[in-house]
């Protein structure tokens, strides 16, 4: 399935916990009378069941209420990660991630996110691993294409590093931490079977743990000189059957969008014939896996991606 045709967590429903807009809109104002209406009793109906707790929420650009309150474990299905994600992110004013590996498709549905938080002043600090040589380069260019972003790179040399550990703090020191199976991918977020425990009362020890990780000497800042050198280590070795079906699930890169064509054809008109060595003008991430990187010529990968649609460009 492409990235444009994949479906909205929200619509995919029932989310359990969230009383969805009845379409795919991103705020109250675009229902009309009749939705509001339709929205309003069903939200009476579970406000009469002893609901603690009610936001509204915009996560994957679909306006809906989400109920409920304390710890939850979200499974993965028709209980996706990503809307929490995104609600989380939404209102924090700092966002900790630990994950063993990261691939293009779920870099860049998280990615509108995490530039609105580095926007608005928020820190975001990412340790992702190279265990089994999974992570896939382009994602890491991804990152690195993240200004304001502290990035870091576990490197396993032999040791296993499994952890799949997210922590929000807001601007109120209100935390939420998150700890679970969910690895940065498009299935892993969306529609894979994934168990993750979603808690406020672990957010310090996480906190302790995270801060414990950097400390490690395994981890180091996450620069272009090392992604180019893991991106040539993992094309000149056979990857581990783990690995190799991790990739398989991502599928063909996605097809470039108008702008990214544009760009595409505009480097091909400027790269000298026959080789094209000499030229300066790179394909990006999105169009040739494992490349280096994008020139100004290009677009920044992310710059134009669909907001908070699930979709990625």
């Amino acid at each position: 399935m492409s990235a444009s045709s994949r479906p909205c967590p929200i619509c995919s429903g029932p989310v359990p916990g969230v009383i969805p807009a009845p379409r795919h809109v991103g705020d109250w104002a675009g229902l009309t009378g009749a939705e509001q209406m339709q929205m309003l009793g069903a939200l009476g109906a579970a406000l009469s069941g002893g609901v603690n707790r009610l936001r509204t929420s915009t996560a994957c650009g679909h306006f809906h209420f989400r109920l409920g309150a304390g710890d939850r474990l979200t499974t993965g299905g028709q209980d996706p990660l990503l809307p929490l994600l995104g609600e989380h992110i939404d209102t924090a004013t700092s966002v900790d991630l630990a994950v063993a590996f990261a691939m293009d498709s779920g870099v860049a549905l998280l990615e509108p996110w995490l530039r609105e938080l580095l926007a608005r002043g928020g820190r975001l600090r990412i340790v992702v691993g190279d265990y089994l040589d999974t992570t896939d380069p382009a994602a890491l260019r991804r990152l690195r294409d993240l200004e304001g972003a502290e990035l870091f790179i576990f490197e396993t040399r032999g040791l296993s590093f499994h952890p799949k550990a997210w922590l929000f703090r807001a601007s109120d020191d209100a935390g939420m931490a998150i700890v679970g199976s969910s690895n940065l991918s498009h299935s892993a977020l969306v529609d894979g079977v994934e168990w993750n425990l979603h808690s406020a009362a672990a957010t310090d020890e996480v906190a302790r743990a995270f801060e414990a990780l950097l400390a490690t000497p395994q981890v180091s800042p996450l620069t272009e000189a090392w992604i180019e050198g893991y991106a040539g280590r993992r094309r000149s070795r056979a990857l581990p059957d783990f690995s190799r079906r991790v990739v398989a699930e991502e599928g063909p890169p996605p097809d470039p969008h108008a702008i990214q064509a544009e760009a595409l054809e505009s480097c091909a008109r400027r790269a000298p014939p026959a080789t094209g060595r000499g030229s300066s003008c790179w394909q990006p991430a999105w169009a040739r896996p494992g490349s280096p990187p994008s020139t100004p010529c290009a677009p920044r990968r992310g710059a134009c991606s669909s907001w908070r649609t699930g979709t990625r460009s």
